[in-house]
């Protein structure tokens, strides 16, 4: 089989809710995912700004009280398209001139302030770095897991010009490699901090070829490496809640309105096997409705106390770099009328932060709005993917 080289960085560029069951039993958040030795080390968690000590976040109770109003020119001003409890921005923030701009206000100086941790996978660009972008304009220490080191401090670097934030970190994450997404996991485990927010992010389309493990690719990236990494780092979220902002740790999972072409559920033999298609396309429908079930199970196996998860489609033709081989004729016609970023980014930043979406957990939103997903995402489905996949993913 040809070596194949994925490109793995942002999620959803789209072409074109369903209560949790009763499937299942509740899974006790660290049973069964054991700390391997082998972390990567510091190395691969480099923060901004000259190493400053984290700063600390709002308390619970001023967090979870009314909004904050972003005042027009702020480094946060046009993330937030709902009402979600904010951490003051500094009071300026001066022009980025190639360094972080320093904070003349400092973030929670009062005891007993904490700050959130937040993870996104593919925060490089497109809507994994708009989304940090807005995490980070809340204060939150944001942690980019990515595949490509250049790209991801190339990512910081103008999220901490914009933010002023120093609190940013790379993880070296590819997803198409279980062995090394093991790898990213243990790093995290081993070094205890908890998780409060997990946006399940990075993501491929339109690609052809099969993982180091030899799945079909879109499925092996967006599923099953998504999978194994989230279900590695359930402690850890299950340590972050509840969150500064009282409300458990969240898991959002960035699937696709795509999955709803997948009518004929998941054929498990031929994930097993690189992408047969010519376009890739329906593979990667099938990828997106494993995202919905994977929420969908996770919901039924896991105590709401512990952990808030959502799937969600950010819009159509949304500008990422997700699709990155159309032919150039087509794609520069989807150009001139795709959003931007930062407008599909306004759901995934709306279930990471708001209050307001904790009510519908294990639920699906499209732009915004809660939507029944595809009738063919049902428990029975959702519980065989995944046993296949956690017994794909375990240790071999």
């Amino acid at each position: 089989m040809a070596e194949v080289q994925p490109v793995i960085e942002d999620q959803e560029a789209e072409l074109g809710h369903a209560a949790p069951g009763s499937h299942g039993q509740p899974l006790e958040l660290g049973a069964g995912v054991p700390l391997r030795p082998g972390a990567l080390g510091s190395e691969h968690a480099q923060p901004l700004g000259g190493g400053q000590a984290l700063q600390p976040a709002l308390p619970a109770a001023a967090s979870s009280a009314a909004a904050s109003t972003v005042p027009p020119g702020s480094p946060a001003h046009g993330l937030f398209p709902f009402r979600c409890p904010l951490r003051q921005p500094p009071a300026t923030i001066r022009p980025p001139t190639g360094a972080v701009p320093e904070r003349s206000a400092p973030l929670g100086d009062d005891e007993g302030m904490e700050q959130f941790t937040s993870l996104v996978t593919g925060a490089n660009t497109g809507l994994g770095k708009a989304t940090a972008k807005a995490l980070a304009a809340r204060g939150d220490r944001v942690i980019f897991a990515c595949r490509t080191e250049a790209k991801a401090q190339e990512a910081m670097d103008e999220v901490a010009a914009a933010t002023g934030s120093d609190q940013l970190e790379f993880l070296a994450l590819d997803l198409a490699d279980l062995d090394q997404v093991r790898t990213a996991a243990t790093t995290l485990v081993e070094r205890g901090d908890p998780i409060h927010v997990l946006v399940a992010n990075a993501g491929i389309a339109a690609q052809k070829g099969a993982t180091a493990q030899g799945f079909e690719l879109a499925f092996g990236v967006n599923h099953l490496g998504h999978f194994l990494f989230v279900t590695e780092l359930l402690p850890l979220l299950a340590a972050g809640s509840p969150a500064p902002d009282g409300a458990p740790a969240r898991l959002v999972v960035v699937s696709s309105g795509s999955h709803y072409d997948a009518k004929k559920g998941i054929d498990f033999e031929a994930v097993q096997h690189p992408t047969a298609s010519f376009s890739g396309m329906p593979e990667y429908n099938v990828s997106k409705l494993a995202n919905v079930l994977f929420v969908q199970e996770l919901a039924r196996r896991v105590d709401a106390g512990d952990l808030y998860v959502v799937s969600l489609h950010p819009g159509n033709l949304i500008g990422t770099d997700v699709m990155r081989r159309v032919p150039k004729p087509l794609e520069s016609i989807i150009k001139r009328f795709r959003p931007s970023a930062e407008e599909g980014a306004k759901t995934s930043i709306m279930c990471a932060m708001a209050p307001e979406v904790l009510d519908h957990r294990g639920e699906y939103y499209s732009v915004l709005k809660l939507k029944e997903p595809s009738p063919v995402a049902t428990p029975e489905l959702a519980a065989e993917l995944w046993t296949r996949s956690e017994a794909w993913t375990a240790p071999r």
